[in-house]
């Protein structure tokens, strides 16, 4: 193959390729290395070439030293891979960023009679590349100041249920004493029934912020004991009853179980149930019964439903209302100001914390159905 075949076959490579005598003088230089560096071959020495075709360090400031040059190292025997150059010129003024690999190139004897090098723009290979890393720096950034806030979110819901909880129980100690206390009936009786009602349900909501900020950082405990779910279902009933007759609602218990014993969390459970009752009491139809009903799953499983009589959840919510501080109403008319979302979404990590979930569904012929699957006993480890 002659001269001007290989040049014609180097110029329809589309990096740049040159190739020298063992002097460094310029035998080929395609179209693509002229094109990418601005200028075409130069008769200059070597030592000469950087201020010819302007060639720096990455950096782009920093002259590139003659004896690391590519060709340079080729000729002494050197091979070299993806050495990154600046290049900038008049015909490059904005400058463009190559990568460059260098060959020696040696007769049958092995002797060095010049030198190969390829090279191609990485340009916007690294302007992406730099995007990419300012991204990364962004996104580590806004992540640490992410973690500051939760943190200070935490600190804080834990600074708010260590000072709610001493008064709540003192109020609520104080309303069992005054209910105890001989002849208190009629409308005082009925006040220190509404006082007891509100401080359990703000102990409920102080205790499901704590564990909910305890489940983001993946602290979320459960402590396993063997408990009597007939029993506990009736404690929640209880714990309920007396909002649910504020609108002239029953909580209608049906037990359906071949052995009400499961292992799980009592107070995690109870609180779980009953917010699930608070929240059909407030949605469900006043005067209309609640239900909750416990039976058998399968033999490994056991399935609680709650359900009410109002105007159920639309099917595009149902996942939803579980979501933490969802503010998500089952209609206009029920809109309420101080529905958060705290409570259900407490019950989705209640659940799944011992292996179970729960879920919303219609409840024939009207209503909302809540389901809770539990596991009888915990799952294996390891």
């Amino acid at each position: 193959m002659g001269k001007d075949e290989i040049d014609a076959l180097l110029d329809s490579v589309a990096d740049g390729v040159v190739v020298t005598d063992e002097h460094g003088a310029f035998l080929s230089f395609n179209r693509a290395a002229a094109r990418i560096i601005g200028r075409g071959p130069t008769d200059a020495p070597i030592e000469h070439r950087g201020a010819h075709f302007g060639i720096f360090r990455p950096d782009r400031t920093t002259p590139f030293p003659k004896e690391e040059f590519t060709l340079a190292r080729a000729l002494a025997g050197e091979e070299t891979n993806a050495v990154v150059q600046f290049i900038r010129n008049s015909g490059v003024p904005e400058g463009v960023l190559i990568s460059v690999s260098g060959r020696p190139r040696r007769d049958p004897t092995g002797k060095i009679i010049g030198a190969v090098c390829v090279f191609h723009d990485i340009t916007e290979v690294d302007r992406q590349r730099r995007e990419l890393e300012s991204q990364a720096t962004e996104v580590s950034r806004l992540n640490e100041q992410l973690m500051r806030e939760r943190a200070r979110r935490r600190e804080l819901a834990l600074l708010l249920v260590h000072d709610l909880k001493s008064p709540i129980s003192a109020i609520l100690a104080n309303g069992e004493y005054l209910r105890e206390e001989a002849g208190m009936a009629g409308e005082k009786r009925s006040a220190v029934d509404d006082i007891m009602l509100a401080a359990r349900s703000l102990h409920r909501m102080v205790m499901d912020l704590l564990d909910v900020e305890l489940a983001s950082d993946g602290k979320f405990e459960v402590e396993r004991v063997p408990i009597d779910l007939a029993s506990l279902l009736a404690e929640a009933r209880a714990a309920i009853a007396v909002r649910a007759a504020q609108r002239h609602m029953r909580i209608v218990l049906a037990i359906q179980l071949t052995n009400a014993v499961i292992h799980a969390d009592p107070d995690l459970v109870r609180r779980l149930v009953q917010n699930l009752l608070d929240n059909c009491v407030k949605y469900g139809a006043a005067g209309k019964d609640i239900g909750l009903e416990a039976r058998d799953d399968d033999e490994d499983s056991v399935e609680i439903r709650v359900t009410d009589q109002g105007p159920g959840v639309p099917l595009h919510l149902r996942d939803a209302i579980f979501d933490l501080y969802a503010r998500v109403e089952r209609d206009e008319r029920s809109r309420s100001r101080d529905s958060r979302g705290l409570g259900l979404h407490f019950c989705r990590l209640a659940a799944e914390a011992h292996g179970g979930r729960v879920w919303v569904e219609d409840n024939e012929p009207h209503g909302a159905r809540f389901r809770l699957l539990l596991p009888r006993s915990a799952p294996p480890t390891g």
